[in-house]
């Protein structure tokens, strides 16, 4: 259907009485004997028939227009919306891809606030490795490895000591009340996420 540019509901009709009209309204007064202001009347009718007609055009015009404008726009939002889903889609695949990759990094953890106050003292063994730099294990610093030192040194003679030796065979002597809390140590790798959570703001503490 072609587009009409202007619309009929803005047009007015002619002045067919006009002297310019003159020669459109002269065949109507010949052929059927009427005066020059009759044929400007019936030339007005006729313009306003063929401008409600226009006008009807005009108007299905605009329905088919905002018809293919609002199926335009859905095209767009579904076309935006299945990119949003890609873009979604792939961020997740990156996620999972990243916590495959780097599993410890995701790993769940309970949020445990880290001490204000003064914290109860390690075992000797834990002191003095955390002084030298050494490697520490986290038991030291769970509930039971506090609870385990504050026993012993209150148990034991404090000038008392064992021969031990570490993980280099390298020997020296430490005190009684150190070697039995370092008997009973569980690794890293063997402690529970509540031990974890206990014992890793500790040792930032202390560190």
């Amino acid at each position: 259907m072609p587009l009409d540019v202007i619309n009929p509901h803005n047009v007015e009709a002619p002045n067919y009485a006009s002297e310019r009209f003159r020669a459109a309204r002269q065949p109507l007064v010949d052929d059927f004997h009427i005066t020059h202001e009759q044929a400007a009347q019936r030339l007005t009718a006729i313009w306003e028939a063929q401008n409600a007609l226009d006008r009807e055009e005009w108007n299905l015009q605009q329905e088919e227009l905002a018809e293919a404008a609002r199926l335009e726009q859905e095209q767009c939002l579904r076309q935006e919306e299945g990119r949003q889903r890609a873009a979604d889609e792939e961020q997740e695949l990156a996620k999972q891809e990243e916590r495959k990759n780097n599993r410890n990094k995701f790993l769940p953890y309970n949020k445990v606030p880290i001490a204000s106050t003064i914290m109860k003292l390690p075992s000797p063994l834990a002191t003095r490795k955390l002084k030298k730099g050494d490697y520490v294990e986290l038991y030291y610093f769970t509930n039971k490895g506090l609870a385990e030192a504050e026993a012993s040194s209150r148990s034991t003679d404090d000038d008392a000591f064992a021969l031990t030796h570490d993980e280099n065979g390298h020997h020296s002597f430490i005190p009684i009340a150190a070697a039995k809390v370092k008997d009973s140590i569980i690794p890293d790798k063997d402690l529970t996420w509540v031990e974890f959570d206990e014992a890793a703001p500790r040792l930032l503490q202390a560190m």
